[in-house]
């Protein structure tokens, strides 16, 4: 039993780090999209060279806070990058519904204040229309 639970955690662990590659050639990419040299972006970070490389190929592990910062570099946010990169959210987690809530942020699309603010927002709409007309 015990080498089932050691084999389940090695797979997890190499499924999360193929999605932290994932994220880095996504990353990479990103930068030659908006054809952009590595260099520059370092340059523009502050890092030494050829670090950008190091960390888009996995030779450096890859952290949250490097991904900030070539997004940042690339005019882009996390939201816009993620959104792309994680298209479907799956279900709906209540605890991040809670936690968004907490911090001030959107109702979801599937939640009744959701639904009223929009109701609300044509009935104005569609007044300001017919008023026109």
């Amino acid at each position: 039993m015990r080498q089932i639970a050691l084999y389940w955690r090695l797979m997890r662990h190499q499924e999360f780090e193929q999605q932290a590659q994932a994220v880095a050639q996504d990353l990479h990419q990103l930068i030659r999209m908006e054809k952009r040299s590595q260099r520059s972006i370092e340059q523009q970070l502050g890092m030494g060279s050829a670090i950008l490389s190091k960390l888009l190929n996995g030779t450096i592990r890859l952290q949250y806070s490097h991904v900030l910062m070539v997004l940042s570099a690339l005019g882009m946010t996390p939201g816009q990058f993620f959104r792309v990169v994680y298209p479907d959210p799956g279900p709906e987690n209540p605890t991040l519904v809670e936690l968004g809530k907490q911090k001030g942020g959107q109702q979801t699309e599937d939640s009744p204040e959701f639904d009223g603010r929009v109701l609300r927002a044509l009935v104005r709409l569609l007044g300001q229309l017919q008023s026109e007309a």
